[in-house]
């Protein structure tokens, strides 16, 4: 905890100024990146920073608990009802410190009474109480939590001090000093070593050391402190005490200036070494690495204002960090896992993430400016390999050298050879080195003309060639044949070439005399091995055999679809060792196969730096770096894999420019930029680090039902499994890196097995988005990367269980079909249940008809035969022999209508049993003989009730037919399935006879009953009601068919 020193110098040691031997102060730049309250901290003052061992940045402030997981901030706060999330006892905080379970404790302004003990993954706050009667004793005057993280109280009473450490609810005295007379409102620092021993500095007593029995091992005084005068009676007070990572224990004395270190072998303090004696040093401060962060004040007050800022390293460097302080901003706590890469900054108007850009990255003609600011326009580079020098050229003004040996930088200016005066250009572009060692340039005069320059190394005399038309870029070919690019405005663009013999430029055409570039603009030019000429235009490839004088021109999409202008403007060409062209474009890096035609490109979203690409080298292991307008990147083909770095990794600006990259013959690589050249090695950038592990930061669904957005938080750290109701639309998943520095630049990728094939690359987007995800299981696999490429070693693994909504779900389904089977089955047992009433009472109908009807009939018919036995008069017999005649056609009636409802006759055997007994007491008597015949039927089976009924009746019918109207001997009958069809035929062999009529036994003659003609009617309503086809033939003899669908 830092500690204040609010006195002034009152003397200091001259001779310790000679002793002491200053370290080597080491120059840094850095990046910020600032937040306050537009960007979600709950308040502008920032009393304390908190780096968690979780990752996550928590940054106290007057107005409650922040936390940052590098994107956004989650505020706490003690109103219930101002926020969903939970609330801490109190908004005004002074300090926070981290337990040894991970739990953050929270110290508040002005309050002794009680602390915080909050969990940061679950959101779950303690509230410790420090009232009389919680196992203190005395009244609270300070908190410390040593580097295991053990929470210690210090407590005054009038006999005694006592210091007691919280432990999971309780307090338990661990030192006590008794003493004569203590005042109880005086202050107390204190903290406990390493080696278990208390350190206490009591205002009124000095600085003390008690060992881990509490017995004193050691009372300060002055002259124990280098330098410092003894005097009797002197207190020490101390306003920095702390002990660092390595052990070292440090502190300040009230009123004078300097820091100390104590040397335990001589029981000591001593100077820190390499430290100015003569400054106020008002806070120290340790990051998680053991760097310390020491800030000297000149003017004290609640919040000091800092002077100098210097950091000692764990090795020993001494790093001046006063760079940082920034006028009219007051700095109030540092924080890092490691200071010299970023610092994490309270000030008084918010929140500040610095990182130091700390690496081998040197630059040329570079100034201190911000991403948004243009320095120095950096353009061509070249090298001459014989004379070890790299030249590149400015947009304007002059063109450089670099010493290779001695890595020094000259001018060169361009010296006209014949005027003597200094050649006046802008647009400056490339620069190339011919095979005699003349430097050529391009630049453009007033921005009208284009000037191709010469200089004589030697000499250092420049010739200008001055054309038409300003030119956009050039190429000296093998042949020592300069080619040139130009812009034609409304003509687009031209190529000419330029024969350094004879000094004169000749423009190209094709055999035809055509212009090949009259519709596209040029932007760059090189030769492939095959000795054919590239060009990269706004519209297109252009591959051009200077011989033939042909071309081709390779284009992405069709002709004047603006949705291919990025991919087909062209800033730089590259052949590869395989044949293959490497083109930067507008829109991503694209490499052609000219054998094949294919062309593949890589963008932003594949994770390229930036989408303009304006520069390629590769380097000897078949890797490439790629320059573009928004950072430099350095790509794997073999992976496909991007490492990225920009301005906060040390290079001068994000912007690249065209024309501005080279490699030098010992493996640096140049490239220029918008703010001076970089030059480097690759093992400076190429450094390998694990990123750290992916985070969940927050989950969010909508529900659809409760029509609102649920959020979720806490309890996060352990979560395996996100169930997902039907009713959830959509959900997101919020992640994150461990915060490090700036997260803006971080890089994630997502594999959602289950429904993805492979990984699907976010670039800087820290959430994925599911909509309307198919029910089922799947597994989420989130992989982070810094901003330099660098993949955690840790991919985080979630399992999505999408729920189905109930009426799909199998137990629903089953259930269904369950409910329906048993309602098919009650259904089913229903009708059964009918039908069988039905036949009962069918067959209580047939056996009722039967006994009552039929034996009443019966009885008629035998008392009209005795009657007409006993009776002589002829009337009388006439009518009783009808009156037996006419009960016994009603019994024969009566007879069938008894077996149609009977439901024990529903056989088909009944049925044909029944035909057999109509066509014997019909026909027989008429000396008609009958067949019936039956095919594929199974006797045995039932027959619906009416189609037994319908069927009798229609052959009872025919019969009836055949004996009245036909002069038959022999009637055939045909009953039978075939296929899909029942067919019923009833055929005799007999003519219409009108002459003789036959008569029954009892000499009645058949034909006197007349037809009524409702037979013939009868029969077709039968068969429409059975859905037949009924067909009647009276041609030859009586023929009836029927055929219906099959119903057995």
């Amino acid at each position: 905890m830092f500690k204040l020193i609010d006195g002034i110098f009152n003397g200091f040691c001259f001779t310790a100024l000679l002793l002491v031997l200053p370290l080597v102060l080491i120059a840094q730049k850095y990046q910020t990146e600032y937040y306050s309250l537009d960007q979600g901290l709950s308040d502008r003052l920032v009393t304390d920073v908190l780096v968690s061992r979780s990752g996550f940045v928590w940054i106290a402030t007057e107005n409650g608990l922040n936390k940052f997981d590098g994107y956004s901030f989650t505020v706490f706060d003690n109103d219930p009802d101002g926020q969903a999330n939970p609330y801490i006892s109190g908004n005004n905080i002074e300090a926070l410190e981290e337990d040894a379970d991970g739990n953050i404790v929270i110290f508040y302004n002005n309050s002794l009474l009680f602390f915080d003990v909050f969990n940061p993954r679950t959101y779950e706050n303690t509230r410790v109480d420090l009232a009389p009667g919680k196992g203190i004793n005395g009244l609270v005057r300070s908190f410390y939590v040593d580097k295991k993280g053990r929470i210690y109280v210090a407590a005054v009473s009038r006999q005694s001090m006592g210091i007691f450490e919280y432990r999971k609810g309780t307090f338990v005295n661990v030192l006590r000093v008794q003493a004569g007379y203590i005042n109880p409102s005086a202050e107390i620092k204190f903290i406990r070593a390493a080696d278990e021993s208390f350190w206490v500095d009591y205002a009124e007593k000095g600085l003390m050391v008690f060992d881990a029995k509490g017995e004193m091992v050691k009372h300060f005084s002055l002259g124990d402190f280098e330098c410092v005068d003894s005097l009797p009676g002197n207190v020490v007070k101390n306003y920095i005490l702390c002990e660092d990572r390595s052990g070292r224990i440090w502190t300040t004395l009230a009123g004078r200036p300097g820091i100390f270190v104590y040397n335990p072998a001589m029981q000591f303090f001593e100077w820190a070494e390499g430290l100015s004696s003569d400054q106020f040093y008002a806070y120290l401060w340790e990051d998680q690495a053991g760097n310390i962060l020491l800030a000297s004040a000149s003017l004290f007050r609640a919040y000091p204002v800092i002077k100098e800022m210097h950091c000692i390293t764990r090795t020993g460097a001494l790093l001046d960090y006063s760079p940082l302080i920034v006028p009219n901003q007051l700095i109030t706590r540092a924080a890092a896992t490691d200071f010299t890469k970023t610092i994490f900054l309270g000030l008084d108007t918010g929140f500040e993430i610095i990182q130091s850009q700390q690496n081998q990255v040197k630059s040329y003609l570079a100034a201190d400016l911000s991403a948004s600011q243009r320095g120095t326009v950096i353009r061509g580079i070249t090298e001459d390999r014989k004379n070890k020098k790299v030249y590149f050229s400015r947009e304007v003004e002059n063109w450089y050298e670099i010493d290779l040996a001695t890595e020094l930088l000259d001018s060169l200016p361009l010296i006209d050879e014949f005027t003597g005066e200094q050649i006046d250009f802008s647009c400056g572009l490339d620069v190339e080195l011919d095979q005699s060692g003349n430097l050529w340039g391009i630049t453009c005069y007033k921005s009208t003309l284009g000037q191709l320059h010469k200089i004589d190394l030697d000499t250092r005399k420049v010739k200008t060639y001055r054309f038409d038309y300003i030119f956009n870029a050039f190429f000296i070919d093998r042949a020592g044949m300069i080619w040139l690019v130009c812009d034609l405005a409304e003509e687009k663009g031209m190529l000419v070439s330029f024969d350094p013999q004879t000094e004169k430029f000749v423009t190209f055409t094709d055999k035809e005399g055509k212009n090949i570039l009259e519709n596209a603009t040029p932007r760059y030019i090189t030769q492939s091995k095959n000795g054919h000429l590239w060009i990269g235009t706004e519209n297109g490839l252009f591959e051009i055999d200077i011989h033939k004088r042909l071309s081709r021109v390779y284009k992405r999409g069709k002709e004047d679809d603006n949705r291919f202008s990025g991919l087909n403007t062209i800033y730089v060409i590259h052949e590869s060792g395989e044949g293959k062209i490497w083109y930067g474009t507008k829109s991503g890096l694209s490499i052609l196969d000219p054998q094949t035609g294919q062309i593949t490109t890589y963008s932003k979203k594949d994770g390229l730096a930036g989408n303009t690409v304006c520069g390629i080298i590769p380097d000897e292991k078949g890797n490439y770096w790629i320059a573009t307008f928004s950072g430099l990147s350095y790509f794997n083909p073999a992976n496909k894999s991007f490492r990225n770095f920009y301005q906060s990794d040390g290079l001068t600006h994000d912007e690249f420019n065209r024309f501005s990259f080279h490699r030098d013959q010992n493996g640096r690589y140049y490239f220029g930029s918008v703010n001076g050249l970089n030059v480097f090695r690759a093992e400076d950038l190429l450094v390998e680090r694990d990123a750290g592990p992916v985070l969940l930061t927050k989950i969010t669904k909508f529900n659809s039902k409760l029509d609102s957005v649920l959020v979720y938080q806490s309890n996060l750290h352990n979560l395996k499994e996100l169930v997902v109701a039907p009713s959830d639309s959509y959900f997101t998943i919020h992640f994150a890196l461990p915060v490090r520095g700036s997260a803006k630049k971080n890089q994630y990728k997502v594999w959602l097995e289950g429904l993805d094939n492979d990984w699907t690359y976010l670039g800087n987007v820290p959430f994925i988005r599911y909509n309307s995800l198919p029910a089922g299981r799947y597994r989420l696999l989130i992989k982070g990367a810094d901003a330099n490429g660098n993949w955690s070693n840790q991919m985080l693994s979630l399992l999505i269980v999408v729920n189905q909504v109930y009426y799909k779900t199998w137990w629903f389904i089953t259930a269904c079909i369950l409910l329906l089977g048993l309602l098919v089955r009650g259904l089913f047992q229903y009708k059964l249940d009918q039908q069988l009433k039905v036949e009962r009472l069918r067959t209580k109908l047939s056996s009722d008809l039967h006994d009552e009807v039929s034996g009443l009939l019966a009885g008629i018919a035998m008392q009209s035969d005795m009657l007409f036995n006993q009776t002589s008069e002829e009337e009388s017999k006439h009518k009783l022999k009808t009156i037996s005649e006419v009960s016994r056609k009603a019994m024969s009636k009566m007879s069938d209508v008894i077996w149609s409802i009977d439901s024990r006759k529903d056989k088909l055997s009944d049925l044909v049993d029944r035909m057999r007994e109509h066509a014997d007491e019909i026909l027989s008597p008429l000396d008609i003989g009958y067949t019936i015949t039956l095919s594929k039927l199974d006797t045995a089976q039932k027959l619906p009730a009416n189609i037994r009924q319908d069927l009798y009746f229609i052959f009872k019918e025919a019969v009836n037919n055949v004996a009245k109207h036909a002069f038959a001997t022999q009637v055939t009958i045909n009953m039978g399935n075939e296929g899909p069809l029942f067919s019923l035929s009833i055929k005799d062999n007999g003519k219409q006879n009108t002459e003789q009529v036959p008569v029954d036994p009892l000499g009645v003659a058949i034909q006197a009953f007349k037809k009524t003609g409702q037979g013939l009617s009868n029969l077709k309503m039968r068969a429409e009601r059975l859905h037949a086809d009924l067909s009647i033939d009276k041609s030859d003899g009586y023929t009836i068919e029927l055929r219906m669908k099959r119903f057995i």
